[in-house]
C-alpha cells in the first residue's frame, strides 16, 4: 500500500541519510566508475547499462558525483576523489 511505501522510504532515509532515489543514483554512478576505469566500453553504452537512460543526465550526474566528466574519470583512472 502507498502507506507502507512512505514508511519504507522514511526508514531507509532515517538508516542511510539519503532517499532511496539517491541512494540507487549513487551506486549506479558507481557502477558506472567502476566501468570506466576498468573497460574500454563506449561510455554511453556503460551509462544506459548501469541504468541511465539520458547521457546528458548521466554526465551531469557523474560531474556531480566526481568533478569531472566520465571522459576525464576515465583519463585519470582511480585518481579521481569522489565529492561528498
Amino acid at each position: 500500500t502507498q502507506r507502507s511505501w512512505i514508511i519504507l522510504q522514511k526508514l531507509f532515509k532515517e538508516l542511510t541519510g539519503q532517499t532511496f532515489t539517491q541512494y540507487l543514483k549513487d551506486f549506479r554512478l558507481e557502477l558506472a566508475a567502476d566501468q570506466l576505469a576498468g573497460s574500454n566500453r563506449k561510455i554511453i553504452e556503460i551509462a544506459e547499462n548501469t541504468g541511465f537512460a539520458n547521457h546528458s543526465y548521466f554526465t551531469r550526474s557523474f560531474i556531480a558525483k566526481y568533478g569531472v566528466s566520465p571522459s576525464d574519470y576515465r583519463k585519470l583512472g582511480n585518481t579521481v576523489i569522489e565529492r561528498a
